[in-house]
């Protein structure tokens, strides 16, 4: 959970935790606020060399409205 998820709404009151589950790829900018990250850890079998973190729980400004998305997870 990221230093802004402690007083945002949708996350207030949830605290870090482990969690073992699929990793999906997000592609994202700078106008996302990031509220939660998932990380996946290299594997041996995986192509690529450094672990990649990713957003997992954010929301958007758009004009006078906001949105937020939160990306499903499967246990």
């Amino acid at each position: 959970m990221s230093e802004a998820a402690a007083s945002h709404p949708i996350t207030e009151g949830i605290v870090d935790f482990e969690l073992t589950t699929e990793q999906y790829w997000v592609l994202h900018d700078t106008y996302n606020d990031v509220l939660a990250t998932t990380t996946q850890a290299v594997r041996p079998w995986d192509p690529w060399n450094r672990e990649i973190t990713s957003p997992a729980i954010w929301t958007r400004q758009w004009a006078r409205a906001a949105s937020s998305s939160l990306r499903p997870v499967t246990v």
